[in-house]
């Protein structure tokens, strides 16, 4: 173990581990009588991706150009339909706060497993076994769907002369701290059997952790728990390893581990609702905790967190100005510097730095007033 290295992978490797990680798990109910027990990959699909690459793509860690992967799909195909290999690598990604804790950084996997997780992710919506409250990593959702539609709660709810409680879960490490086998059991009752279930345990087995920082290099970290990030495999992964909670409990909603827990009541059942509330949150903190002993799979705990840009008046005011703050400063930068570049250079520049705050969450523009925007 060296130096800085050393010290990070030390830091970083408690976060990804669990109590008893080898433990067998409670054997879970089957949710449908059909099973995917294999991936058949065949020429077509690589060369269907492949002919799918953005040339403007820079070279990845293989050292191969969108270019040449684009070009000679038709040549590349056939040997690796044959040979399906997985190749693993893992960089650090600053999430939060100080730069010089090394509990401040998310390991990223740069793992591209699409072609799995296609054939996992079409299983899932075939059978609609994951829940419709999840709004992360699902198709034709955003992150913009879910404050919309709970917005839309609200209103209704105040329309009906309820009140409403809302309360913010952000749950802690729940990429890293992923049970691997509970997570397999999971994948089983719904229907990933067979080698497909057997290639999910053998993309986590033996995985280990190696820090570099500043050419020092720390030794080899074994990682006993989580699900690896920066993957299209890696978002199914925590999607239904989080599943079975927005199963239960109709009355959260969710956008990846980012929950929210919304009760409507008539004010003179305000006590009511807090009693249903803490009942709910009590129910959490029992799915959270490590006892199995009632056949459940337990996920990693939460914390509260709340961190919104609505109004009391339930409007997205303070997002517009934020947004049209951010892209005006831009939009005066690059009014500067047009006597340095053509127009082709510029308008990617616009559609590189500018457009991009504007098109956020584009949905939320049609409940503000006219007058929102403070430019």
């Amino acid at each position: 173990m060296v130096g800085q290295g050393g010290a990070a992978g030390r830091a970083l490797q408690p976060e990804m581990t669990v109590p008893e990680p080898n433990r067998t798990p409670p054997l879970l109910q089957l949710e449908c009588e059909e099973q995917h027990i294999t991936v058949a990959i065949t020429q077509k699909k690589p060369n269907v991706n492949f002919e799918k690459i953005t040339l403007k793509k820079t070279v990845g860690p293989d050292d191969l150009s969108p270019y040449v992967l684009r070009h000679c799909a038709n040549g590349l195909a056939g040997p690796l339909s044959t040979v399906f290999n997985t190749y693993l690598i893992v960089m650090l990604v600053h999430k939060k706060l100080s730069k010089s804790d090394p509990g401040n950084y998310r390991p990223m996997s740069l793992l591209s497993v699409k072609l799995v997780a296609e054939e996992v992710r079409r299983h899932f919506h075939h059978l609609n076994l994951l829940s419709n409250r999840q709004f992360s990593f699902i198709s034709f959702r955003s992150t913009s769907n879910l404050p919309l539609l709970l917005s839309r709660d609200w209103q209704d709810a105040l329309e009906n002369g309820l009140d409403t409680l809302v309360i913010a879960l952000d749950i802690v490490g729940a990429f890293d701290r992923v049970w691997h086998g509970g997570l397999l059991e999971k994948f089983r009752a719904k229907g990933i059997e067979g080698k497909l279930l057997l290639l999910l345990a053998d993309y986590h087995r033996g995985r280990t952790l190696r820090v570099v920082v500043n050419g020092q290099t720390s030794r080899d970290f074994p990682i006993e728990a989580s699900v690896p990030q920066g993957s299209v495999l890696g978002s199914i992964l925590g999607n239904v390893y989080i599943d079975d909670l927005l199963q239960h409990m109709p009355v959260v909603s969710a956008y990846a581990d980012d929950c929210t827990l919304l009760c409507s009541y008539p004010r003179q059942d305000s006590q009511r609702a807090v009693q249903r509330v803490n009942q709910q949150l009590e129910l959490i903190l029992r799915r959270s905790t490590r006892n199995t002993s009632d056949g459940d799979i337990p996920f990693p705990g939460g914390r509260p967190s709340s961190e919104w840009t609505l109004t009391k008046h339930l409007r997205f005011d303070k997002h517009f100005n934020n947004c049209a703050r951010k892209a005006s400063l831009r939009v005066s930068a690059l009014r500067r510097l047009t006597r340095f570049f053509d127009y082709s250079e510029i308008l990617t520049l616009y559609e590189a730095l500018i457009r991009p705050y504007l098109e956020y969450s584009f949905q939320s523009w049609m409940s503000g007033a006219p007058e929102s925007p403070q430019w």
